[in-house]
């Protein structure tokens, strides 16, 4: 036996020799058939298996020469699989180390040239000999180290090998079922061991966690999550954090697992497991994955489980959907992976040398890391000169190679995030002459970013090296310059620099736009964008475009140039390959795909599952039900978001009034501050459509079906409501839409569901027993409804806004909301545009008069409003042509002057009748007086303390008080004066007015325009005259009442003698009154006419003389003025027939009224001022200078005097003050005052007068107080 070794071994040493003596040998003993039987069936031996083995795979490693030697290795592999197949039956314990021996054979020969044996090995059809042997029982040990060695041999014999890896598929099927079937049943429950296995195999080659790996074999990501899910809990969140980490690193990665149908794989784990941190992890997983991109299937999938599970997952499922919704980008685009990536343009082309360049394109870096930078394009002739520009993640380099090779850089800080898409902008201009000199910017995301002065590279040659992502040079990606590694979108290069408004106009069509700018694009443009400079045919982009690439524009690796190319031009389109590190990534964005489940519309079924108060399909309450609701929102709110298509869709199908219905079926628990901001989102993103008539609908359906439905939200708590409102006005004033809803919609909420007495309503309870909120919150709430009534009516009202709110006023018995709507209505009231619509409407409905029955109300708030309503009305009206509108009058403006004032007359008096029939309280006393002056307060008038008034001739604070704007409502003031019994509300509303018209005096000419102010004043002092009369004891305080009564008379005439134009015919009025009332009362009480001089009203006339003679008689720098100087002339002459005359008839009588003698030592001192004052001005003598005196209405010549206007008779009374008026009667001194000069003058002594008597006595009395100031004045001696 021995012997026989030895001779084996000196046969085998034999062997080696002769086929190390040339290679024909080893081509001899390939092509033998016997010669490879032996060393096949020495194998089986064990003690020559390893002499068999060697050469065997060396026979295997042989280079083919000829046809002969391709034959014969192909004959030798399938006699190697073979002999597998036949070691594979050997149950023995060798059995497997033969097998393992052979496969460690067939791994060695395959790396001598992968592509060579692959394909080899393929046409002998070796997988199906690799994975029968996974067919074979084995025992436990033996059958996990073969599943390891078979799973390490098909690594090799697919590796980098897209035929192979399709025969393969073939064999065992997509996602490798019949290989995974096999793997559980040999190897059992997965290790650490197999994992790692299936990793290689998944990346072609050795896994490595801490470098960025790309998926190679697609078919393996299902089989790998399969075997994750049968781990043990420790190493299955191993392996899904490590395959999280893959899918984060790289978008191909996600492109391949969408391709390789994972989505559904991981929802039937989702569906099935419990654990929390698995579910969370397998969203995510979902998320990365369906973010990328969902078939429609899959999306189906989704649905489906969302109707299955339980609400703790659904709520993971809906916020993993809303997390994919927010996926943006490109649908198609450019992957390149950093290693030989790019595109590389074959077309040269002319460099622009006339105004500049703009590049462009959309990108997305995979890391932010600063470490080194990438290339982004170079435009390079053929002996180097142009430009190119490399990117990083947060600097901009751009380098210049000129024509006379001086090369030029500059760099610019930038901002990109990693993982996100930024839409990249760089321009750069040619220097001109009176130029600031080349400039570079770079912008990011349509807002400038940087720019710095560079060098304009003017190059003449062709363009011929350019590349975009890609290095121009290979010595520049062996230094700080690496090919782009990222996602890149659509490609622009233009011969002119973009003003910043293109810039950002390109940018606002997004990363889905992959056209050509041209005017034809209908809907590739959106209809808001009105910046002609983009599509424009003649000042377009398109007319400046070079090029234009984008991945949807190709066939393979060829791209096609998307600029326009006019046939009368001698353009061409300039062609580009990717290169081999770059691939073309086609996704469908969920948002793009939703029309595959049914559109928008899907979702809303989502929201039957709390029909049931809150209540889950399976009767439980969970946490995660609070933000279901939100999350659905949110989810319709992604889908719609930028997606013109999927807008439409919601309106066409009344989504939006569906989802108003089904918010009345959740539960209240479901309606919380996050449902308000999910549809606030929701409103803002319906508000930003392109088409500007489907943003408006869509807006307009919100709000009716969704915010303005009480039936949803009234049950809610006073919170949630109270954000609704509140967020919706602000978007409303925010966007400005005024238009969405009319008045009556707010009107009807506040009728039926908001309202303050539960009269006679029927409300429907939507789900079960539930509270509106508290009285106090109602209110509040009201108050906002109200604002977003005022916000829809604001700039204009139209008439069925207005019968609306009219009706609702009128009819409406629930007092609380009609004080509000007023309250509302005269806010809007102070705004012009809203007033003059108003008024429109007002007189297409009848005019005013509409408001005059709310003064019939028995609640007092709503009277006072409607008063201040009527007041607005009436301050608004023009006194011209539409006051005809306020009363409701038609006709012609001719007609219609006396008829207003007619119709005005009435108004004031239904209003005055309307009102007395109720109590006069403070707060109609303020409110009227509101009215009156338009905003003020008259107690602030009264708390000034202006004791004494103040004069014309001192107006300085006529503008800082309030002034009259409705001088009727001091009719209807002194009517409740007149019937009130209450003597200190009497008196303080007749101070109020004292102190406005003496705080004011423009309030005198106002008051005095007022036809019938006479008559109210002198009512009111008959009635204060009557009660003190009958009440002796309270005499003093009506005393008080009348001398009020005489301030407000006397401010008011001296006001009109001093500004108005006949000012005296004022008081000659005031006397006529006096003498009708005087003629009334003696009437009344049968008293002889001739006595009335005892008469209260004749001492209250001379009373009320007396003041207006001394108010004139301390204005002495103002008699001389026009028109008081005029006015002053018939006063005194008035005066004479009205006191004088009448002292002089009555002198026997010893009963003679102080007020008489007041009166005529006031008169005396009066007129001696204005002779004087006369005499001062003689150069300048105004009206009265010449021979004839301006009486008013005529011209009287000297001497003469018209018995009209001057009724004065020769009464006796002699003024002797000076020679030169001696002897002269009254009227021939006024007429010859102006004529003469005072020469002389007496002096009552101090604090004394003399007293007239038909006896010329001289009785020295004392001097009363309030004539102390006549002391040491001149005066004139008066004798009959």
């Amino acid at each position: 036996m021995e012997n026989l070794l030895h001779c084996r071994d000196a046969a085998f040493s034999l062997f080696n020799e002769c086929l190390s003596l040339s290679d024909d040998a080893k081509s001899s003993a390939l092509r033998s058939t016997k010669l490879m039987d032996v060393l096949f069936g020495m194998i089986l031996d064990s003690r020559s298996r390893t002499f068999a083995i060697h050469h065997v795979s060396n026979f295997m490693k042989v280079a083919p020469i000829s046809d002969e030697d391709q034959d014969a290795k192909m004959e030798l592999c399938m006699k190697y699989l073979e002999t597998l197949s036949r070691v594979q039956s050997d149950q023995h314990s060798a059995g497997i180390d033969i097998v393992l021996d052979l496969l460690s054979i067939l791994r060695d020969v395959l790396q001598c040239d992968f592509p060579y044996y692959q394909a080899l090995f393929r046409e002998v059809e070796c997988f199906v000999h690799i994975v029968s042997l996974l067919n074979e029982a084995y025992p436990e040990e033996h059958g996990k180290r073969l599943c390891l060695e078979v799973i390490a041999t098909l690594i090799h014999l697919l590796k980098g090998n897209e035929s192979s890896k399709l025969a393969f598929r073939s064999l065992v099927g997509p996602g490798y079922k019949m290989l995974e079937t096999l793997l559980v049943n040999r190897y059992g429950h997965p290790t650490q061991d197999l994992l790692n296995a299936l990793w290689n195999m998944l990346v072609d080659g050795t896994f490595d966690n801490s470098s960025r790996m790309i998926i190679q074999n697609e078919d393996v990501i299902v089989l790998l999550l399969n075997f994750i899910h049968l781990c043990d809990p420790e190493t299955q969140l191993k392996a899904l954090d490590t395959f999280l980490q893959l899918l984060e690193e790289s978008t191909a990665n996600q492109s391949s697992c969408v391709r390789a149908g994972l989505l559904c794989s991981l929802m039937d784990w989702f569906s099935s497991e419990n654990e929390s941190v698995v579910l969370h992890k397998l969203c995510h997983f979902i998320k990365l994955v369906g973010g990328h991109s969902m078939a429609g299937k899959e999306m189906r999938r989704m649905f489906s489980l969302l109707r299955s599970t339980s609400s703790s997952k659904n709520s993971l499922i809906l916020s993993t959907f809303k997390s994919m919704l927010n996926e943006q980008g490109p649908s198609v685009f450019f992957e390149l992976n950093g290693k030989n990536s790019g595109i590389g343009i074959k077309t040269p082309f002319r460099w622009p040398t006339n105004k500049g360049f703009s590049f462009m394109c959309w990108i997305r870096l995979e890391s932010a890391s600063s470490e080194g930078m990438m290339s982004l394009f170079s435009f390079l002739t053929s002996d180097g000169k142009g430009c190119a520009a490399f990117i990083s993640a947060d600097k901009f380099l751009i380098e210049v190679d000129c024509a006379n090779h001086k090369k030029q850089a500059t760099s610019m800080s930038i901002r990109l995030e990693s993982k996100k898409w930024h839409f990249i902008c760089v321009t750069h201009t040619t220097g001109r002459a009176l130029s600031t000199g080349s400039l570079c910017k770079i912008f990011v995301d349509g807002k400038l970013s940087s720019s710095e002065k560079l060098r304009y590279p003017k190059v003449y040659d062709p363009v011929s090296c350019c590349t975009i992502g890609a290095n121009a040079t290979a010595d520049q990606s062996s230094g700080f310059f690496s090919p782009l590694c990222g996602q890149l979108g659509p490609v622009y290069l233009f011969d002119d620099v973009l003003t910043p408004g293109q810039v950002e106009g390109v940018f606002m069509l997004g990363a889905g736009y992959m056209y050509s700018f041209l005017p034809s694009e209908a809907g590739c443009i959106p209809a808001n964008m009105s910046d002609s400079s983009l599509s424009s045919s003649k000042e377009g982009l398109s007319s400046k475009m070079i090029f234009g690439y984008n991945a949807l524009a190709s066939s393979g690796r060829v791209l096609f140039d998307v600029a326009p190319v006019s046939e009368q031009s001698d353009a061409v389109s300039h062609e580009a390959t990717i290169m081999s590190g770059t691939q073309l990534c086609y996704r469908c964005l969920v948002q793009n795909n939703i029309h595959c489940v049914g559109g928008i519309t899907v979702f809303f079924p989502l929201l039957t599952r709390f029909r049931h108060a809150g209540k889950d399909f399976d009767g439980s309450v969970t946490d995660a039900d609070d933000y279901y609701l939100a999350d659905v929102i949110e989810l319709l709110t992604a889908v719609a978001t930028k997606n013109y298509v999927n807008q439409k869709v919601l309106h066409s199908t009344g989504g939006l009034g569906l989802l108003g219905y089904l918010l009345q079926f959740v539960s209240i628990k479901q309606l919380s501050v996050k449902v308000i901001t999910a549809l606030n989102n929701l409103l803002c993103v319906l508000s930003e459509t392109a088409d500007n008539a489907l943003s408006d609908l869509l807006v307009r359906e919100t709000v009716l079906k969704v915010y303005l439905n009480p039936s949803a939200w009234i049950y809610a708590p006073y919170v949630i409501q109270r954000e609704l409102f509140l967020s919706l006005i602000n978007f409303l004033e925010n966007r400005k839409y005024d238009n969405v809803c009319g008045v009556s919609r707010f009107l009807d909420m506040l009728h039926q569901f908001y309202w303050d007495k539960p009269k006679h309503r029927k409300m429907s309870k939507t789900v079960g027993t539930r509270d509106r909120p508290r009285q106090e919150e109602l209110s509040q709430l009201r108050i906002l409804i109200l604002s977003l009534a005022e916000t829809a009516i604001r700039n204009h009202m139209s008439l069925s806004d207005a019968k609306s709110l009219i009706s609702f006023i009128d009819r409406n018995d629930d007092l609380i909301c009609v004080e509000e709507v007023l309250q509302m209505l005269l806010g809007l009231l102070g705004e012009p545009i809203f007033l003059s619509s108003f008024l429109e409407c007002v007189h297409s409905l009848g005019g005013i008069h509409i408001f005059l029955n709310l003064l019939s109300r028995r609640q007092e708030v709503i009277r006072l409003l409607a008063l201040h309503v009527l007041g607005s009305l009436f301050l608004a009206i023009p006194v011209e042509r539409k006051s005809i509108w306020l009363f409701g009058i038609g006709g012609n403006k001719g007609q219609g002057d006396t008829v207003i004032s007619r119709q005005k007359d009435l108004v004031w008096s239904i209003i005055k009748e309307r009102l007395l029939q109720f109590p006069f309280t403070d707060s109609l006393r303020v409110t009227l007086f509101d009215l009156l002056l338009g905003a003020a307060i008259p107690k602030q008038v009264r708390e000034n303390d202006f004791e004494t008034s103040i004069s014309a001739g001192n107006p300085a604070h006529t503008a800082t008080f309030p002034e009259f704007f409705l001088p009727q409502v001091l009719g209807v003031l002194l009517k409740f004066v007149e019937a009130s019994d209450d003597w200190t509300s009497r008196q303080d509303v007749l101070k109020d007015i004292l102190a406005l018209i003496q705080t004011n005096p423009a309030n005198c000419g106002v008051l005095l325009q007022e036809p019938g102010w006479q008559d109210w004043l002198f009512a009111v002092f008959s009635s204060a005259s009557s009660r003190k009369q009958k009440e002796d004891q309270d005499s003093k305080r009506w005393a008080d009442e009348v001398l009020l009564i005489r301030k407000i008379f006397c401010a008011l005439q001296v006001h009109a003698v001093f500004n108005t134009k006949g000012g005296w015919r004022q008081v000659e009025r005031m006397t006529v009154y006096v003498l009708k009332y005087t003629e009334q009362v003696c009437c009344s009480h049968k008293i002889a006419l001739q006595a009335y001089f005892f008469l209260p009203f004749q001492s209250f006339l001379h009373d009320l003389l007396g003041d207006i003679v001394s108010e004139i008689s301390n204005s002495r720098s103002l008699l001389t003025l026009q028109p008081c100087r005029d006015n002053l002339l018939y006063l005194l002459a008035l005066i004479e027939e009205l006191v004088v005359a009448d002292a002089i008839q009555y002198l026997p009588v010893k009963a003679l009224f102080p007020s008489t003698f007041h009166v005529l030592m006031l008169l005396m001192f009066l007129i001696v001022q204005f002779l004087n004052s006369l005499a001062e001005e003689s150069e300048d003598n105004g009206l009265l200078s010449g021979s004839y005196v301006d009486l008013g209405s005529e011209t009287v010549e000297e001497g003469l005097v018209d018995k009209r206007y001057l009724p004065v008779q020769n009464s006796g009374l002699r003024f002797y003050s000076g020679n030169a008026f001696a002897g002269r009667t009254l009227q021939e001194l006024l007429i010859k005052a102006s004529q003469a000069d005072l020469t002389s003058a007496y002096t009552i002594k101090s604090g004394t007068f003399y007293r007239l008597s038909t006896e010329l006595d001289k009785e020295e009395l004392q001097l009363p107080q309030q004539d102390q100031h006549l002391a040491n004045e001149p005066v004139a001696l008066l004798s009959l």
